[in-house]
């Protein structure tokens, strides 16, 4: 073996040399190296030491424990949680402020906020350092607790993005908030069973008239009071609002879920020239009256995706009137989300589709899910009318909580038949029917769902005869789809169970044996 001769090794160093000087290569590196990659990187490279550390600290979260470290040594003791193991000294904080200034998004919503080291950094840091994570840009974190440690630490005016989970009295998050509301282009408040006092209204009243750059927003439902929806409403740029999503609630604790709105008044009035550029809505009503509380003065023409939930159990008659004012003034919806707890008797599926009749108006619908805690009806003919009435549907789930017994549902697996021969671009179908009640369409060899199509979940169908069922799922699905039921842990053992899995088992040895013939072809 013949040693490299200093001319190739001097074109070599040349290279190299070349190479780290150019930005634009040195940032395809770096966006590309991993983790191990860019620690190497910074500690053999000086001149890309920078470069490096600014893209492998850019993000941090479940690995904000090791930057604390830079600071000084941690362990974790008992209830006091992380803590530093000595004291801190003015060479600790310039040593990692080396380091906190190449971070720009901070996740700790998997971190105790409430750790002893909040509270240590923050009553000991030098006073002149007003900004330890000086080009932070986004935050978020489960917990603010209770004291002003994180906002004192995290908070500053170049923050864009804050998203805070829950907060304890006596902290007033929303009064820290206000020094940095100018900078803040969105910001999510999402423990959705906060309640609202009347300080803390008032409070994010003023604080909502300094939120002049904001495009997002999320709250808990009961902040959004008829007073906040009409200052939301003069923002010009808002695009996104969201009353974050209740936790797990049924039907029978409507009353519990109506204690969480105190008695402010609430409303969704949409005035004329309201949400000029709204394109993503998320809205909740927990009275049994919905549409009394619901006018829309003007058509929101880029209104896009609405996820509305109604907690009240209003009748049939009142969630129609409420989808009449919806379907008349959100003509533009391509993603509607409804989670309802409307009630009726029986399984009438005639005032099912009466109740979702309205909604056959929005033809540009690409998404569409329907939830109800009580279950409810639809049969073939109603699936018909709302395949044609959408025939540009991606998804389409109905009633996907519910498990239904036999007679609950007159839906059949004719109602597959209606997305297969109307919506031509469907991916995803989610449905509940009655596989036990022959299907009163055959299937023909060019019914199949489009190639594109992902998924087909059945849900808590009632079980029909093996053989029967199998063969028409295993003949409607493309190669690459797949096919799902509802399984049922406390139900594991049951005979209706014991026939899904068989059905299941039987579609997948169809769908092989089928390939098996096209290669041999």
């Amino acid at each position: 073996m013949t040693s490299e001769s200093p001319q190739l090794r001097s074109l070599s160093l040349s290279a190299a040399t070349q190479v780290w000087s150019m930005p634009e290569l040195v940032s395809i590196i770096c966006e590309t190296a991993d983790a191990s990659s860019l620690v190497r990187l910074a500690q053999v490279n000086k001149t890309i030491f920078g470069v490096s550390l600014a893209e492998l600290y850019y993000s941090v979260s479940t690995n904000f424990p090791d930057i604390l470290k830079i600071l000084a040594p941690t362990e974790v003791i008992g209830d006091r949680g992380l803590t530093f193991t000595r004291p801190l000294e003015e060479e600790d904080w310039i040593r990692f402020l080396r380091y906190t200034k190449f971070i720009k998004i901070l996740d700790l919503r998997e971190m105790d906020t409430s750790a002893e080291v909040f509270c240590v950094m923050d009553a000991t840091r030098p006073r002149e350092l007003d900004d330890l994570f000086p080009y932070l840009k986004s935050f978020s974190c489960d917990s603010m607790g209770s004291s002003n440690s994180l906002s004192s630490l995290f908070f500053h005016k170049q923050l864009e993005c804050l998203t805070v989970k829950s907060w304890k009295h006596p902290l007033r998050l929303l009064q820290n908030i206000r020094p940095i509301a100018t900078s803040l282009q969105r910001l999510a408040l999402v423990d959705s069973n906060m309640k609202l006092d009347v300080l803390t209204n008032a409070e994010l009243i003023k604080l909502l008239h300094q939120l002049s750059a904001l495009y997002h927003l999320e709250l808990p439902p009961p902040f959004i009071t008829l007073q906040v929806f009409v200052i939301l409403a003069a923002k010009q740029n808002l695009r996104v609002l969201r009353m974050s999503l209740l936790d797990e609630w049924h039907a029978g604790d409507v009353g519990d879920v109506r204690e969480l709105f105190p008695p402010f008044d609430y409303g969704f009035r949409f005035p004329e020239g309201g949400f000029p550029i709204l394109k993503d809505l998320m809205i909740h009503d927990p009275s049994p009256d919905p549409h009394r509380h619901f006018t829309i003065s003007s058509k929101l023409h880029n209104l896009r995706s609405l996820h509305t939930t109604l907690t009240g159990e209003p009748s049939f008659a009142n969630v129609q009137n409420y989808l009449q004012v919806l379907a008349h003034g959100f003509t533009a919806l391509t993603s509607l989300v409804i989670d309802a707890s409307a009630v009726h008797d029986g399984f009438d599926s005639e005032a099912t589709f009466l109740m979702l009749q309205p909604l056959l108006s929005l033809s540009q619908l690409e998404t569409f899910s329907f939830s109800n805690y009580d279950p409810v009806s639809l049969a073939d003919r109603h699936i018909e009318q709302m395949t044609r009435s959408w025939p540009l549907l991606i998804s389409f789930t109905f009633c996907p909580r519910l498990f239904f017994e036999e007679g609950n549902t007159e839906m059949t697996l004719s109602a597959l038949i209606a997305f297969i021969e109307n919506c031509k671009f469907l991916e995803e179908l989610s449905i509940a029917v009655d596989t036990s009640i022959n299907p009163p369409r055959e299937l023909t060899d060019n019914l199949i769902f489009p190639n594109q199509f992902e998924m087909l979940n059945l849900l808590d169908s009632t079980p029909g005869d093996v053989n029967n069922v199998a063969a028409f799922i295993a003949d409607i699905l493309p190669d690459e789809a797949v096919f799902y039921y509802e399984e049922d842990e406390h139900d594991a053992q049951s005979a209706r169970m014991e026939k899904w899995r068989a059905i299941s088992s039987l579609v997948e040895l169809i769908r092989k044996a089928k390939r098996r013939a096209v290669r041999r072809v």
